[in-house]
Parts: C-alpha cells; structure tokens; sequence
C-alpha cells in the first residue's frame, strides 16, 4: 500500500491530525526483466490515491519494487525523507528506496504547501499601538525574519524585506516552522506598545526595545499577514506658560500632537 499525506509542519513524521492526500498519482515501478535492477522503462502500474490518500498494489511476495509520487496539484514540496527511527510513519520521498513486496515497511510520501507571513509598519501618530484610520504606513522599514530555536530565540536569518510605499512586507515560499519577526525601527523613531486591545489584526506586535515578535508556527499553506508594528516619533517642545508666579514650564509632547489638540 502506497500512502500520500500532507506534513502540516514538514518535519517529515505522519503526526496525529494530517490527513491523506486524495487524487495524489503513484507510479509503480517493477523488476520486470528480472535482472535485480529498476529502470525507467519498467513501469509496472500507475495509480490514484483514495479519499484517505491511500492506493493498494498487488504483487508477489518478494517482488523487487520502487515508487515515485508525483507532486499532487495545489502543494509545493515534499517532506524530508527517512526522518527519525520509526520507519512505518516516516516518509520515503518522492523516489522510494528499491524494496520487495512483503519485506518492507509501508510505503508513504508526505507533501506541504508554502506559507506567508506578513502585513505592515505604520506611523502610530498618537502612539496608543493601534492602527487608527488616518494613519499611515511606513515605508523604507527594514524587516527580518528568523527561523526560532527551540527556546525561542532567533536562529538562522531566514530572509530580509524593506516595507514599500504603504508600509507593506510580504515573506513567501515558507517551509512551515516556527519564526521569529525583527523590525529595525529608523533611527529617531520608537516601537509602539504591543498587544494592546483584543484585535491582533490591527496592534502592534514588537517588543518595545528589542523589535522582536513572539514566535508564530507556521503550518502548510498558513498565511499569517497580520504582524505588524506601530512607530512614533517624540521631541522635546519649550512651550513658555504664563503661571500665577511668573514662572516657566517645560513640556515633552509627541511630535504628531503638535497642532492635533
């Protein structure tokens, strides 16, 4: 039996909860010649997997095969092959090892779709960390994205994108994994509050200091395009106020309240 799943989060590994791929094609491919070896030209059946994402050959016990599986429409990549030590749920790739019928451990290939992650830097112009209608995006803000390690710190750099004219970035071609997102605020600018309020689709998602998002795991085909983050700008205003006494005082003002009060 041949089995064709999707690897939510391409590690490889028939996880509880992935499901079999249906209207995948599997190639068989047998020793018809008898002469130990598989060639090309010695395709035996072709077959279509099921609703479960599964399809059965038949043949003799001992009968020396090899599988290809073609890419299913709608997904990009196949899982890593041979992945851990448990060979009944890992996977084989998309060219099978040569086996022999009735020898073997069951034959599967996993497949994943690319994700995304993404959305905007914006001119927080009250600083409260939400996206306000009126305010407007950043552009020319340099955004990085990290694989995560295991106690989620950045790891590899995985890619590097600058916000265009709206404030907008997009990373794309994903393998689903667990990443981290660092936005380098513009000099003479600062991070936004994070998390405020209960929609994340329009708050501010980095640390104040360091730019770093939470980690996001990304599973196969996931689009995840509301990571964002708010900047403001400050600047020390000397505004004389006539008191009682005569006396001055000094205000520290955002920037973008001049004139807005």
């Amino acid at each position: 039996m041949a089995k064709v799943w999707e690897d939510l989060n391409a590690n490889g590994i028939q996880d509880a909860g992935e499901r079999g791929i249906a209207g995948a094609t599997v190639t068989l491919f047998t020793d018809r010649n008898g002469d130990g070896q598989i060639s090309a030209n010695e395709v035996s059946e072709v077959g279509v997997t099921d609703a479960t994402g599964e399809y059965i050959f038949t043949r003799n016990s001992g009968t020396l095969g090899q599988m290809t599986f073609t890419l299913p429409p709608g997904y990009d990549a196949a899982s890593p092959r041979h992945v851990g030590a448990n060979k009944s749920v890992d996977s084989d790739g998309p060219t099978t090892d040569l086996f022999r019928f009735g020898q073997s451990d069951p034959i599967a290939s996993g497949f994943f779709k690319f994700a995304k992650l993404g959305d905007r830097v914006w001119n927080d112009t009250n600083a409260d960390g939400i996206q306000d209608p009126g305010e407007t995006g950043r552009a020319g803000v340099t955004v990085e994205l990290y694989q995560a390690t295991v106690d989620g710190e950045p790891g590899a750099l995985v890619g590097t994108q600058t916000t265009d004219a709206n404030g907008n970035y997009l990373f794309t071609q994903l393998t689903p994994g667990d990443y981290i997102v660092k936005f380098v605020a513009p000099d003479g600018t600062y991070i936004s509050p994070p998390y405020v309020g209960i929609d994340n689709s329009i708050n501010s998602d980095a640390e104040e200091t360091s730019g770093r998002t939470a980690v996001y795991t990304l599973t196969s085909g996931q689009e995840e395009l509301a990571v964002d983050m708010g900047l403001y700008v400050t600047t020390s205003v000397k505004d004389e106020v006539s008191l009682c006494e005569d006396r001055s005082a000094t205000f520290n003002v955002l920037t973008n309240d001049i004139g807005m009060r």
